[in-house]
Order: structure tokens, then sequence, then C-alpha cells
């Protein structure tokens, strides 16, 4: 499960890398943090499979939304970078409202979220105007599924 979501996560990071866009961070330094975050991420899999013994022993499992990432994946490139922000900043939400389910050291998480949050701030600056993020569908799954199963969400993003 843990691997899946890892690769759910990781799709966020594809929309941002796909885009058209002439951002010129983009083409920079955006790879960059991505794969940084990604590999944070990996790192936090590997943590909690160790930590629990055994990635089934996570419990129920939270469904994914995927006809979310569908239909987003569907939208302009414009759209998709200012969806990739939302999610971006709907994850260190998460982790700065509540990181006690966490299975990351103090510093690890604080990296990881430093990473996210520059992303977001980043890819926020190649976003015109006028596309700002109207994504709450984004926002209340992943609120739902830190209420309904709080223990499970950090090991989801």
């Amino acid at each position: 499960m843990l691997h899946r979501l890892v690769f759910a996560c990781a799709l966020v990071a594809l929309f941002g890398a796909g885009s058209s866009l002439r951002c010129r961070w983009m083409e920079h330094k955006f790879k960059q943090l991505s794969d940084t975050s990604l590999d944070l991420l990996g790192k936090m899999v590997i943590n909690a499979t160790n930590s629990t013994g055994n990635q089934e022993d996570a419990g129920e499992e939270v469904p994914f939304p995927h006809h979310l990432y569908r239909n987003a994946s569907q939208e302009s490139d414009e759209n998709k970078v200012a969806f990739t922000v939302q999610v971006l900043k709907e994850v260190s939400d998460l982790f700065e409202e509540d990181s006690s389910f966490s299975s990351w050291q103090q510093s690890g998480l604080e990296k990881f979220l430093g990473v996210v949050n520059t992303l977001a701030e980043r890819l926020h600056s190649c976003v015109p105007g006028s596309l700002e993020p109207d994504h709450k569908e984004a926002a209340n799954v992943l609120q739902e599924a830190a209420e309904s199963h709080p223990e499970e969400t950090w090991l989801q993003c």
C-alpha cells in the first residue's frame, strides 16, 4: 500500500514536470526539488515499514482519490500546476497540523516540509493570477482521510 501511495504522491511531481509553461524556475530547479521530495518520501516509507515490521500492518486502507488526479490530468498545463500547488499545500498542512503519526524524526520532517513548501511557493509563482488553485475537493478528501484514519494519513503522502 505504501508504495502505491508514494507513487500517487509522485504524480504530483509529474504534473508540474510535464508542463509547457514558460517558467524559468520550473526549467532549472523543479526537478531537483521534486527528486529531493520523492527521495525523502522513499525514506519515510522505509522507516514506516521498518517500524511496523510489515507495511500491511498499517491497517485499513484509505481510498485514493483517483478521480481527482484523472480530472486534473485532462486540464490545461496551467490548471495542472495550480492543482499541484494545492496538493502540495494540503500535504504540508497535514504534516504541520499534527505530525505525531509520522515515522520520521523531527529533522527529516522539517526538511521534507521545507522542500514541499518551496515547491508550492515557486510553482505558485508560475501560475497566472487568474488561475489560483480552486481544488477544494482535494482538500476535503485529505481532511476526511485525516479525520477517519489519522494514524494512516501520514503514511500516505
